[in-house]
């Protein structure tokens, strides 16, 4: 059943879909690829751990094994889990990804940013980028242990993003959310700025600028409520939904 939050979601992306082709897309972040690359902040390690012990806990469910010293010693001499990242973008959570010592297929619709991220992986072997749009990618369902979206699971069609993330999934496996958000100056901060962003003409901007973290949350929970009860479940039962931000 659809929620007002999950009816955010989809009349959001109805709007940006009007006004922004595929062919569009493929191309859209092409001319400052170096620059995305640049500007982005990365992800903390303290998140990338989170990430891979989150993957970790669903393939132990699959496997039917506990969190016990000996699963983990087994679970640790078994393949390494395959990842799904849709919108990879420049690499820049592949890349720390792979430390993990993960197998990842990172999808991205822009050539230059696959170039970027075939750099910034070019150490891991078990890294392969793919120029494509997730929607046109061809899957083969129940093949991943996690789908990962780093700030880009906005930019897929609700249905397909949730439909097809469950669809590459093995039993059990999990989607994790990440996403980066921009330092949350203090109120005091936001006040004594506010007039010059004024006097500019870019008051917008300015408020903009200082959104607190309640706005993000709130975009936060949004996803989790529309992502969660329909494709997927809590972690123990058909599918692991787990949400790390």
């Amino acid at each position: 059943m659809e929620t007002a939050h999950s009816n955010r979601w989809y009349d959001w992306y109805q709007s940006f879909d009007q006004n922004h082709s595929p062919e569009a897309r493929q191309a859209w972040y092409s001319g400052a690829a170096k620059a995305y690359r640049w500007a982005r902040p990365s992800y903390p390690n303290t998140l990338i751990e989170q990430v891979e012990q989150a993957i970790a806990q669903a393939r132990l469910i699959q496997s039917g094994l506990t969190q016990s010293g000996l699963a983990q010693a087994e679970l640790s001499q078994a393949e390494p889990a395959s990842v799904l990242e849709i919108g990879c973008g420049p690499g820049i959570a592949t890349a720390a990804l792979a430390t993990k010592g993960l197998s990842i297929i990172g999808i991205e619709p822009s050539p230059a940013a696959c170039a970027l991220a075939r750099q910034a992986c070019e150490a891991y072997p078990a890294v392969r980028i793919v120029n494509s749009t997730f929607e046109a990618y061809p899957l083969h369902e129940q093949t991943f242990d996690a789908v990962i979206a780093a700030t880009s699971f906005h930019w897929i069609a609700p249905e397909v993003a949730c439909e097809k993330s469950a669809a590459a999934l093995k039993s059990t496996g999990a989607l994790i959310l990440l996403w980066a958000t921009p330092p949350q100056p203090s109120p005091e901060i936001c006040e004594a700025l506010q007039p010059i962003y004024d006097r500019h003409g870019l008051n917008e901007l300015g408020q903009d600028q200082c959104r607190t973290q309640a706005y993000y949350q709130a975009n936060f929970e949004m996803f989790a409520d529309a992502v969660n009860g329909h494709w997927f479940r809590q972690v123990g039962q058909d599918k692991v939904s787990i949400y790390i931000g």
